[in-house]
């Protein structure tokens, strides 16, 4: 096919910049040949001028060349995405090879809206459509291109699109699109909506301009104004996820091929495990592994780039007390709930395999203390997920929109770093049920929950994002919370019956020392209606009372036993006194006062 040939390899480039979401700029050598003529449909039949490849000053690409000696690239480096190779070339077909058969039949397309999470490869795929299909690359530096005509957008625009159509054949590029075609409902300020109606304008007038392909780039495609994004305007929307195995490991042997490396690196090995990871993340490993090479004066070898990986899984997953099974005293049925729950997350591709949808969420209901909270922390901990938890608080703002745009940035953030569990610590306060007020407050919530749903709706098992609510109020829940393949699994968490409290009372106490009178089984007894948290602030007081008394006993802390002193039925009594006086819960239960108890009469 004639893309891939001559008009493939008419410009040569070379990556210049990078940014944390990846590559961002790429500059033009001048070639060492003369580039190969373009087909008669792209060129210009009339005019020959603005020869582009004098345009850029040599001595900037010299300085631009030292930065880096990175390969060029193309779509022979964007390794994998096959499917989404192929469809670009049809469009870039019709847009420009069949162009005049395309205007026969009255078929006008242009615009290429790539859509995708943070880092996972938008810009670095428009760069390389750019070199494949031998076009001038011209990327629209928003921020500086718009501030530097403050109060003139629609010139900005303008001048954009003409610069472009100067340097034909080009692809314009707007990377963050979501920062200039904003929404213009959502309020913004005169500037923008004025830069909105601007940007309108000139892609109409340069919808059929020959030569010139409008490319735009966002991860919050939600934002943008729908005008700008309609059929007419952009014609295709493709969006790009994570890189697949084929394109990792492509994405890795780019990035250690112009540094100092061993000729056998385990590249395929690291791929495979790297699955989910955003190309900016698969780059953030290999620059840590060239530091530490570089560190030890040697090239990069293949322990750099595993303890690299290590490293930024660790940083990214559960950061708290490693949990574990053993740490949950739950019912036998509940825990195997929860453990199929594990098997889902490490590997939903066994669930597929079996025909079954995996549930992307769970409902875990009881009373305040019964575990919720250490159930989900296990659940991270286990499955070495990243763990985001959140409340009301998190989520509410007093600024319209804010609260909804929380929401999706959280979700956002789980999606980069799979696997992942959001943990919803008391959803009632932000998943109540919808409709019943009508106050602007009340509208503000049911928009939450409303956008709750929607990021739970594209929410699957290949996202490898699992949501757990937590609720001691399961009935104040919106119904559509609860449906099948949101939350809709519960798990009820009852409070421990007498054999859970024993168990509850040994885990708690088990690096404490005890003296021969401490009863756990009496004490379990007398705690009937207890929460594991009341029974772990128990034992918890117990053990500050020993270390008190032992202290009050030996004067000076130096002559306390290195063992620690033993905790006594006397020092479990005073922390249930202690208990009563700041709880009322003590109360509520079966645990009778200390001097009606028969604790005193245990041996």
């Amino acid at each position: 096919m004639y893309l891939e040939g001559a008009l493939g390899r008419a410009l040569h480039w070379r990556l210049v910049e990078v940014g944390p979401l990846g590559p961002l700029t790429l500059a033009r050598e001048t070639p060492s040949r003369p580039a190969a003529p373009l087909p008669k449909s792209v060129r210009k039949p009339a005019r020959k001028r603005h020869p582009v490849r004098k345009r850029v000053a040599e001595p900037q690409q010299r300085r631009r060349r030292q930065v880096t000696g990175l390969p060029a690239t193309g779509f022979a480096r964007v390794g994998g995405m096959d499917d989404l190779k192929s469809e670009i070339r049809r469009i870039v077909e019709i847009v420009y090879v069949r162009q005049e058969e395309a205007h026969r039949y009255g078929v006008v397309r242009n615009g290429i809206l790539l859509y995708g999470p943070p880092g996972c490869g938008k810009t670095f795929f428009a760069q390389a459509m750019a070199e494949e299909f031998g076009l001038h690359l011209l990327r629209v530096p928003l921020e500086s291109a718009i501030s530097k005509y403050a109060g003139g957008a629609p010139d900005a625009i303008q001048r954009l699109f003409h610069e472009a159509r100067s340097r034909t054949p080009c692809l314009l590029f707007f990377d963050e699109f979501d920062a200039i075609a904003h929404k213009r409902e959502d309020g913004p300020t005169l500037d923008m909506q004025q830069m909105v109606d601007a940007l309108l304008q000139q892609l109409d007038s340069h919808r059929e301009t020959p030569g010139l392909l409008i490319v735009a780039a966002t991860n919050r495609f939600e934002d943008l104004d729908p005008a700008v994004v309609r059929e007419g305007r952009f014609d295709y929307k493709v969006r790009i996820d994570n890189p697949d195995f084929d394109a990792r490991l492509a994405i890795l042997r780019t990035l250690i091929s112009g540094r100092p490396h061993v000729r056998q690196l385990r590249t395929a090995e690291l791929a495979k495990d790297l699955e989910d990871f955003s190309s900016a993340r698969i780059r953030s490993i290999v620059d840590e592994a060239a530091l530490a090479a570089m560190e030890a004066g040697h090239p990069i070898r293949s322990e750099h780039l595993r303890a690299a990986y290590r490293a930024n899984v660790t940083a990214s997953r559960y950061g708290g007390v490693k949990l574990g099974w053993d740490d949950l005293i739950l019912p036998a049925d509940a825990k195997r709930k929860l453990q199929l729950i594990k098997k889902v997350i490490e590997n939903p591709q066994v669930v597929r395999e079996l025909g079954i949808a995996p549930p992307s969420g769970i409902l875990l209901s009881g009373p305040p203390g019964a575990g919720k909270t250490t159930i989900a922390r296990v659940l991270a901990s286990e499955t070495d997920a990243s763990f985001f938890t959140v409340t009301a608080a998190d989520i509410f703002s007093k600024w319209l929109g804010e609260s909804e745009q929380r929401v999706k940035e959280l979700f956002a953030r789980a999606r980069t770093r799979v696997p992942a569990i959001i943990f919803i610590d008391e959803i009632d306060a932000v998943a109540e049920r919808r409709g019943e007020g009508d106050s602007g407050a009340d509208r503000a919530k049911d928009a939450v929950v409303n956008m709750f749903l929607a990021e739970m709706d594209g929410l699957d098992s290949s996202t490898r994002v699992f949501v757990i609510g937590a609720t001691n109020r399961p009935e104040l829940l919106d119904e559509a919370f609860l449906r099948p393949g949101r939350l809709g699994e519960r798990i009820e968490i009852l409070l421990p019956d007498f054999m859970g409290r024993k168990a509850m009372l040994e885990l708690f106490s088990k690096k404490m020392r005890l003296a021969p009178s401490v009863d756990l089984e009496l004490l379990a007894a007398q705690t009937e209606g207890a929460t594991g948290a009341l029974l772990k602030g128990l034992c918890t007081l117990a053990g500050r009372n020993a270390l008190v008394r032992e202290l009050d006993a030996c004067g000076v802390a130096p002559e306390v036993s290195e063992v620690g002193p033993a905790v006594t039925q006397e020092d479990f009594e005073k922390a249930y006194r202690e208990l009563s006086s700041h709880d009322a819960r003590p109360r509520q239960i079966g645990f009778k006062p200390p001097e009606e108890s028969a604790l005193r009469a245990s041996p």
